[in-house]
């Protein structure tokens, strides 16, 4: 996996049941992080929080109950025109 982030334990939970339960490939599970990774920083710096750039730790359930619909189509909108990146 990627070693340079500090993860959180629902992030871990979630990885560990692609690969066990889903029987998803390593490489998958990497594409899903690296996915999941590039959202949580988008909404960080959207809401300016001050934190280590690969630090997650300070994400939790209450963090994530707070992401909205529209953040997330945001986010896709984002991908696509500044990222150049397919959804």
């Amino acid at each position: 996996m990627l070693k340079n982030y500090k993860s959180f334990d629902l992030l871990d939970d979630y990885l560990t049941y692609l690969t066990v339960i889903k029987g998803r490939s390593h490489n998958a599970v990497i594409e899903y992080l690296t996915d999941i990774l590039m959202f949580l920083e988008y909404l960080c710096n959207k809401n300016d929080n001050k934190r280590d750039r690969y630090d997650l730790s300070m994400i939790d359930g209450d963090f994530l109950k707070e992401i909205t619909l529209v953040e997330i189509y945001n986010f896709i909108s984002n991908c696509q025109t500044e990222k150049s990146a397919s959804v």
